[in-house]
């Protein structure tokens, strides 16, 4: 009898000791399940404030893999192939008149195709951005005159004026990966 009282002891204990276990994977399964969500969720909340939640990574270390521009700027914000090569070389026609030819030649270095992003870009300004920009450089605000020639570039391209501003950080951010930070610093300041 004793030896049964024993056994049946012995399968008892286990027993318990394996609910209780269940019990606190349970709870650590629901833990884990409560971070996932919480990462979910502002993950969600990154992409909805226009930040990229990228695995591929940056602008900048795609440029150091290779990747060209205009395939960055069409994978990160969504436009054409001619919309991304054209939006990339108003840019930088606008920063060739902007700063030195010196400056220019740098920050050129650190674009693969530069002759065919520039190629490929709207005239700057036409008609009325020109003359905007004109009127805004007699009075001093030289940088706004460029602002609305930007707009009009990018507009022929089927853009809206709001988007040279989203091209500019990636443009930014690519140059820092192919040409260093003190190209991107030029390119930077040309376009502010």
């Amino acid at each position: 009898m004793k030896k049964l009282v024993i056994v049946l002891f012995a399968l008892v204990v286990p027993l318990g000791a394996s609910a209780q276990i269940g019990k606190m994977l349970g709870d650590a399964a629901k833990g884990v399940d409560q971070a996932a969500g919480a990462m979910g969720e502002a993950a969600g909340q990154a992409a909805a404030a226009g930040e990229t939640v990228d695995a591929a990574g940056s602008a900048a270390a795609q440029a150091k893999q290779g990747v060209g521009l205009s395939d960055v700027l069409v994978q990160q914000l969504g436009v054409t192939q001619p919309q991304a090569t054209g939006g990339a070389g108003a840019l930088f026609a606008l920063a060739k008149t902007q700063m030195p030819a010196s400056d220019f030649a740098q920050v050129s270095a650190g674009v693969p195709n530069m002759d065919s992003l520039l190629a490929a870009a709207p005239a700057l300004g036409g008609a009325e951005g020109g003359m905007a920009g004109a009127a805004m450089g007699a009075l001093g605000g030289g940088k706004l005159g460029a602002a609305a020639q930007l707009a009009s570039s990018f507009s022929s391209l089927g853009m809206g004026s709001g988007m040279a501003s989203q091209f500019i950080p990636i443009v930014v951010q690519y140059l820092q990966g192919s040409a260093g930070p003190e190209a991107a610093s030029l390119l930077q300041a040309a376009l502010q």
